[in-house]
Parts: structure tokens; sequence; C-alpha cells
């Protein structure tokens, strides 16, 4: 293959890995710069320069243009059987990384008695997943390959935690949490700086981090069915709030500040231990 093809293919493609051998075939090439690699595979003496790498289209022996042919490997089978539903395959059918790259808009998966799900890095087109109604007590770190999402519920399953790596999701708008077994919410919740609706009624949730008082776009945040005994004095910087439901928790007083939050029109205390003054 000649190189001017070679240099084609680098840069129509979104490689998902490179294989390169030692450094006497690695110098230098922009053309591949701006290349979305998920895997780097090389020697130690392979130049990587400001996570920018390089190399020479002349003198690299061996390159692997993608993955997409790969089989994806799944723990819960109730997961790759309703994928195979979605993609029109049978129930026991492989499915490959490109299938699940090339899944896109609304993925619902809703009642399906899935409890891992792991592999879902590869679904990195969706915008929305449907999850409620699972034995889901936990979501792996590679969530956060789902850069697209902007929907994300969890309702009804038995979640323990949340990975500290959910403030990856940047274009995240919506997420429900509600009837799960939360305990308590990551800092990194404070990071899904595009979040306008955060709906978690009926967990377990003792406190809330301070950086929820980061969350500018939030306009919805219902909070009901907690445990929750305060609330931090960050939560009045939500200036673009305007329903805060607080009913059922243990919640003794309210930060003083609260009235200066202009947009909120709608905030439901009933079922507290807030005294009338």
């Amino acid at each position: 293959m000649n190189k001017k093809k070679i240099q084609l293919i680098i840069l129509s493609a979104i490689l998902s890995s490179i294989i390169l051998a030692p450094k006497e075939y690695v110098l230098a090439c922009d053309n591949v710069k701006d290349t979305q690699l998920v895997k780097w595979t090389h020697q130690d003496t392979c130049v990587e320069d400001d996570k920018k790498y390089k190399i020479d289209i002349d003198n690299v022996e061996y390159i692997v243009e993608d993955n997409t042919t790969d089989i994806v490997k799944f723990s819960d089978p109730n997961f790759k059987k309703a994928l195979n539903e979605k993609l029109g395959k049978p129930f026991d059918a492989e499915i490959t990384v490109g299938d699940l790259n090339n899944m896109s808009g609304v993925l619902d998966l809703e009642d399906r008695g899935i409890s891992n799900i792991d592999g879902i890095r590869h679904l990195e087109n969706i915008e929305a997943l449907i999850l409620n109604s699972n034995h889901l007590t936990t979501i792996p770190n590679e969530i956060e390959a789902l850069k697209n999402l902007r929907t994300l519920e969890l309702d009804d399953n038995q979640l323990i935690m949340l990975p500290d790596n959910i403030g990856s999701l940047k274009n995240l708008r919506e997420l429900y949490l509600s009837d799960n077994q939360l305990t308590v919410l990551p800092n990194s919740i404070g990071e899904l700086n595009n979040l306008e609706d955060f709906i978690v009624q009926a967990n377990n949730l003792s406190y809330l981090p301070e950086s929820i008082g980061k969350l500018d776009k939030l306009e919805k945040l219902y909070l009901c069915a907690n445990e929750l005994k305060e609330i931090p004095e960050t939560i009045t910087n939500l200036q673009n709030l305007r329903v805060l439901s607080l009913k059922v928790n243990y919640i003794e007083e309210l930060p003083k500040s609260i009235k200066e939050m202009k947009s909120l029109k709608d905030l439901d205390i009933r079922g507290n231990l807030i005294e009338d003054n």
C-alpha cells in the first residue's frame, strides 16, 4: 500500500488503536494529530509529545486502522440480549464494536433484568440511555466515554454509589436516579455544568456535596424522601433553579439566603422538622 493511500485511511478513520514498531520506525507526522485514540500500544522508545502522537508514515511497519470488527465481551447475558434485540440480531449473536458505535439517539433498555453494563463505553454516539427498573448496583467508570449523552435514566435499580467520574458527562441535561440506595453523591456531580433536571428521590442521602452549588444551569432538583438533615449553603448559588423539592426528609433549617433565589418558584418542604417562625 503506498504512502498516500495510507494517509487517506488515517485521515478518514477514527482509530481506536495503533501498534507501533521500535523507535527506528517512529519519527514525526502531523497527519494523525487529530485522530481520536482510545488505545495506544507501543514500546517505551516510541514518540509521545504532549498527548499528540506522531509517526512517520514512510517507516511504520504496521498500523491497525480500527477495531470496529472486534467482538465485545459482555459480563451480563441480559445486557447482550437486549442490545441484540435493538440491533435486530439473534439474541445470542456476537456484537462488534462497530455495531455499538453505530447506535445513536435513544437507547431504551428499561426492565430487562440487566445487572451489569460492562462494555457500555462503545455506545459513544447515543444521546439518551434508559435503564430504569433493572438490577444495577454500580455504574462502571467507562460510562465517561458517552460524551454525547444528554439523558441518563437509572430509576428503580439498586445503585449504592455513582462513579467518581460521572462529572465527565459534560453534555448531560437530565439525570434520573430515584428509587435507588444511594447514600452519597460524588463531588464530581458538580462538574455536570449543563445539567438542567436532577431527580434523586427515594434514596438514602444524608447530606449533599458542596459542589452541588456549581450546577449553574440546574432548573429542577428533586430530593424528596431521603435522609437529609441539612442543605448546603451553596445550593443558593443555583440562580436558575425553578423547582426544589425537599419533602419528607429530616431538615430542621434552610439556608437563610434561599430567599435570594430569584428564579425559585416551587419550594416543597413538607414532611420535615422545620418549625414555623
